[in-house]
Order: C-alpha cells, then sequence, then structure tokens
C-alpha cells in the first residue's frame, strides 16, 4: 500500500544492496551480442549459438575460445565480509569431428577482470581448456566448472565434471561420467553457489534418450580463490591430436549480496565512533517512530477515502495495488497522463478491441507504449483475465514477450500499459495485401517463438495452457496428410512463390507433427523441439508413420487403457489413460507448443500461416 512508504523510507536509508549481476540471453536472437566479449580467433557467435571452438576444414585444431559476459560481479565486499550467491544455467553441445578423436572440452569460469586479456593463457590448448597456461603457479585466480571429454594426466577420467580452484587439476573435485557422455547431443546445465554455506552445486542433464541427470556439490569459500569482482564466461580448447566443435545454445545468471547495514564498520573504527553510534541510533529510532506515527494517520486516511467512495472496495477483485506495489518491475501511472498520451482515447490512437477491452497507442515518459483499458463494470471474465496479465506479465522478462512497464487504477477504468512493439502485431504481417512476409523472417518467427514458449515452460517454470481450438486439431490432420504422401512442399504458403528454403520448411512441418503426435509420450520435450530448430539437424527427428496415429478407446475390457494406432493397422502401441485422461481427447491433446497472449500459440492459425499460409 502507498501509506507503507513513510515508514520504509528510512529503511532504505540504512541499508544498501551491493551491485548484483542479472541476465538472460539465448544465442538465436543475435541483437545485442556485442555484449559478449568473444576471445580467440576461434571464437564466434553466430545467429544459432556461440562456438567457442571450430570445425571448419583444416581449422579445427589447436583452437581456443572464451565467451565473457563484459560486466564484471560483485562477488564478495572486502568492507563486510559478505559474499554473493549465484546461479548460472546454460545449453550447451560439443560435436565430433567425422573421423578425428574427441577433445577436449569446456568450462564455465569466473576470474579477475585484468585476467581477461586481449589474448588468452599461452599454450593452454587441449586439456587446459583455455583457462591455464602449462606453468601456471597457483595465482591465476580462476575458478572454473569444467566438462572434460579426454584424460589428461592430471585428469580422474575420461569424462568427467570437475571443480578447479586455481588450477587445472580437479583432484577431489569432480564427479565420473560414462564415456561419451558429452559428445552429439545438447546438454543443461545447472550451477549453484550457497554464501551461507560455501556449497558449490553442479547438475547437469544429459540430452540423450536416457536423459540422465549427473551432478557434483564442492565446499569451497570463492573469497580465497578469487578478487571482489569478478568476470564470468566459458572457454574451450582443442590441441592437434583431438578436436571438437564446443558451443553454447543459451545462457542465464544471476547474483545477490544479502543486505548489509551501512552502519556496521571495522571493530577499530567501532571502537572510536561510540558517540557517533549512539546519535545516529537515537536518531534513527526517533525518525522510526515519527514515521510509523505519519504511517498510521495516512493508513486512516486512506481508509476513510475508500470507505467514502465504495463501500466494497476493500473487497474488489480488481484491486491489486498492493501486491504489484510490494514488488519491482512494473509502475503506477496516474490516469490524467495516460488520458493525454492518448488523446483522451481517441479512436485515431485505437490500436484494436478484444473481448476484455481496448488497446491505445501512446507516448508516455519518452516511451511508445500500447495501453490496454478494462472497464472496471466488466464481466468477471475480463476481471480475471486483468488480473492474470498483471500478475502473471509482470514477472516475465523475455525479449520475445511484450513488457509489462505499468498500470493504472483508475476508479471506473483499470489500465495496463505494455511497451510498444513497433513492427506491429503478427497477424498484419502474414495477412498483409502489400507485402509478403519473406520465408527467412517467417522461420526467425518460428525460432524467436520457440525461445518464448521454452523459457515459460522451463526457465519461469510455468507451461501456459493450450488455447482451446479444436480447428487445431484438423490442420495437423491436413499437414500430417501432406506429410504422408511426401509432399510436404506443397504445404509451404503459396504466396511465398518458392522462394524459400526446402530443408527449413521440412524440418519446421516434420517438428511440428513430431510436437503435436497422439501419443504424448512420443512428442519431444520443448527444449528437444528447440534445439532440433535450431541446430537444423532433421536427423534427430524420429520417424513418423505415414498416417496420423488415431487414439483409440477400448471398452469396457480395459477402462483404464487405450490404444495409438495407425489409420491402416489400428494397432500400434499401448499407453495408459493417464497420457490422456478417461475421456477423449480435446484439441489440447494435440499441442503442446503454446504460449501467452503476448504471442500467437505455435498450431495457432496465425503460426500455421507462417508456414502454409492457411
Amino acid at each position: 500500500m502507498r501509506y507503507y512508504s513513510a515508514c520504509l523510507l528510512p529503511l532504505s536509508l540504512l541499508f544498501y544492496h551491493a551491485d548484483s549481476l542479472s541476465f538472460r540471453y539465448d544465442f538465436i536472437n543475435t541483437t545485442n551480442k556485442v555484449d559478449f566479449g568473444a576471445l580467440g580467433d576461434d571464437c564466434n557467435i553466430s545467429d544459432h549459438r556461440a562456438d567457442l571452438t571450430s570445425i571448419s576444414a583444416n581449422n579445427y585444431t589447436n583452437n581456443l575460445g572464451r565467451l565473457v559476459y563484459p560486466k564484471p560481479m560483485q562477488l564478495w565486499d572486502a568492507a563486510t565480509g559478505e559474499t554473493a550467491s549465484f546461479t548460472t544455467t546454460f545449453s550447451f553441445g560439443m560435436d565430433a569431428v567425422p573421423g578425428e578423436p574427441v577433445g577436449h572440452g569446456m568450462a564455465f569460469f569466473l576470474t579477475s577482470p585484468v585476467d581477461v586479456p586481449s589474448s588468452l593463457p599461452a599454450g593452454s590448448y587441449g586439456g587446459y581448456l583455455g583457462l591455464f597456461s602449462p606453468g601456471a603457479t597457483g595465482s591465476d585466480q580462476v575458478v572454473a566448472v569444467e566438462f572434460d571429454t579426454f584424460r589428461d594426466e592430471w585428469d580422474p577420467s575420461d569424462h568427467h565434471i570437475g571443480v578447479d580452484l586455481n588450477n587445472i587439476s580437479s583432484s577431489g573435485n569432480y564427479t565420473t561420467l560414462p564415456n561419451d557422455s558429452f559428445v552429439g547431443q545438447v546438454m543443461s546445465a545447472r550451477i549453484d553457489y550457497n554464501s551461507g554455506t560455501g556449497q558449490l552445486d553442479v547438475m547437469l542433464h544429459n540430452g540423450s534418450s536416457d536423459g540422465a541427470t549427473h551432478d557434483l556439490s564442492v565446499n569451497v569459500d570463492l573469497r580465497s580463490f578469487l578478487p571482489e569482482k569478478v568476470i564470468v564466461g566459458f572457454s574451450a580448447a582443442t590441441n592437434s591430436e583431438r578436436v571438437a566443435l564446443h558451443y553454447v545454445l543459451s545462457w542465464s545468471f544471476s547474483s545477490s549480496l544479502p543486505l548489509v547495514s551501512n552502519s556496521s564498520p571495522k571493530s577499530q573504527a567501532r571502537r572510536t565512533a561510540v558517540p557517533l553510534v549512539a546519535g545516529v541510533t537515537v536518531a534513527t529510532v526517533l525518525a522510526l517512530l515519527l514515521s510509523t506515527a505519519v504511517g498510521v494517520l495516512l493508513w486512516r486516511s486512506r481508509r476513510q477515502e475508500r470507505s467514502a467512495d465504495d463501500e466494497d472496495d476493500d473487497h474488489d477483485p480488481w484491486a491489486i495495488d498492493e501486491d504489484l506495489e510490494s514488488g519491482s518491475g512494473p509502475r503506477p501511472f496516474q490516469l490524467s497522463k495516460l488520458t493525454a498520451a492518448t488523446r483522451n482515447f481517441s479512436e485515431e490512437t485505437k490500436l484494436g478491441q478484444g473481448a476484455s477491452g481496448s488497446v491505445y497507442r501512446g507516448r508516455v515518459d519518452e516511451l511508445d507504449v500500447a495501453i490496454k483499458v478494462f472497464s472496471r463494470g466488466g464481466s468477471a471474465q475480463g476481471k480475471r483475465e486483468y488480473t492474470a496479465e498483471v500478475t502473471v506479465i509482470s514477472r516475465l522478462r523475455h525479449r520475445n514477450l511484450v513488457h509489462l512497464i505499468g498500470w493504472c487504477d483508475g476508479r471506473e477504468k483499470l489500465l495496463l500499459v505494455y511497451e510498444l512493439v513497433p513492427n506491429g502485431s503478427l497477424d498484419r504481417h502474414l495477412y498483409s495485401a502489400a507485402a509478403v512476409l519473406p520465408w527467412p523472417a517467417r522461420y526467425k518467427i518460428i525460432l524467436g517463438l520457440g525461445a518464448a514458449v521454452l523459457y515459460l515452460h522451463e526457465e519461469w517454470g510455468q507451461p501456459p495452457r493450450p488455447p482451446d481450438d479444436r480447428s487445431i486439431c484438423r490442420l495437423v490432420e491436413w499437414a500430417w496428410g501432406m506429410y504422408g504422401r511426401g509432399a510436404v512442399l506443397d504445404a509451404a504458403d503459396e504466396a511465398l512463390c518458392g522462394q524459400l528454403d526446402a530443408r527449413e520448411v521440412e524440418l519446421v512441418l516434420v517438428i511440428g507433427l513430431w510436437c503435436a503426435h497422439p501419443d504424448a509420450r512420443a512428442r519431444p520435450s520443448i527444449r528437444e523441439a528447440v534445439e532440433v530448430l535450431r541446430s537444423g539437424m532433421a536427423a534427430r527427428v524420429p520417424a513418423l508413420p505415414p498416417r496420423m496415429p488415431v487414439a483409440m478407446y477400448v471398452q469396457p475390457d480395459h477402462p483404464t487403457e487405450k490404444f495409438v494406432a495407425d489409420d491402416a493397422s489400428k494397432a500400434n502401441s499401448r499407453m495408459s489413460s493417464h497420457d490422456y485422461g478417461r475421456q477423449p481427447p480435446a484439441a489440447d491433446d494435440y499441442q503442446t507448443l503454446s504460449t501467452t497472449s503476448s504471442i500467437p500459440p505455435v498450431g495457432s492459425k496465425q503460426s500455421v500461416r507462417l508456414l502454409s499460409g492457411r
């Protein structure tokens, strides 16, 4: 509530939060790739990934590459002794060169900013992973989590995860993996450091069919090995005998230092400043008492205002100011400012009309915005949509999802303020009579949609509910028919006039059918689907039947089982009812890729139009 501000202000003056670092990046979108430092001639950031080493002809031996985030992170504070906790997740892979032995691996590392020069450590090829020189003395200030593929003289095994502390040897701090655990697949890793316990946890998820998970925990005080500020990044290396392509597909990182009192000096300073501390303490207590009294008065005044304006306001399901103001992110706007920005919500500024409200274009604080207006007298469904948009979208942070900037409680109307997407909505481009959206743009949009859905499913942890649109089932049947007849390219939008990449078109359609397989167990995870799209490796898609399998329900002998059968044989495989439930499958059962209202669902009419124009 707003009236808490007076009470919280003195507290905000007593505490500070040291610099933290937080970012999330998917290399499928290279808009801001300049944020990263690519060190070494063999490191390259492309449209799909960041390659740390190369497998181009005659250029895959003795490779070195580092990828670093240029902004330093405050790892610990010498004045207070506090250490930051951090979490990083990333997806990566190592691909073999045909006919060549594999080596040597890659690592996530933290090091001093001054230890990231324009050139990499001399001679750090092969098993040194681009981290250390052969003659390193242990004073390099490097802590790394290595994913090693070859056993050097200092290694415990061939394939292993290890933690290196100012030394390339991870002796005592490793987990051994089966051979070939790293090669030829996309993997995901998570690294957590808890400054309270001093525990560094590593978890690796194998991208192969067995879906194996490997973990490692090491107790370490990072202050003993690293300076106060560090740079984070990845490193990889090959040598003249063993080679591989080492790459990163996505990367997120977040760190934070505990809240620390500014009035906590060193013990010697504390003894010499007792009068000052006592004076500050008394003044602080008085300020808090005064602020509390002011807060109570403001609270009573607010209660009286709300009671006079609306007897039911305390129970108004639209009133969610408290929830928003308690967090960070979206901020409140005055109705008068939004009214002026939209010229009193004139028709000229109107962008569109939905079931729950209208959307207007405006400019607020030098920022182009889209303002969605809900009528407070609207339906219960409108109220639910408003609440859902605020509570859900305000937490989302992804470049392919529109950002919620703020809100306004205008009594008669409730408004949400979004960043304005300058290119307009997708349907305007798909159905434009003025110009045809070219295939490269469509393919990039498909990849972007996949990245957003992957974020919703895994990183945000809240998979969206698929739309209840049974026409999607018909579209899947139609597309599967094209696939079965070997006429995949006939599914492409005729407006493209053949100006397309046939391999990409086929890949998109087949992955779509794979995701829409009636047998839920035969579908890929969203990560698997996106990674195949990114890599362009059609060989990773399993063979699909020429006809769309049909769910066959068996009653009454086997009420808890059903069959999924090909149209011709009607008897392919059996699966338990928990995959679909006891009732015939709804449209949701044929769709796994979906998203929020901010972007069109994969499989919706707009996204299908990207491929087929239908």
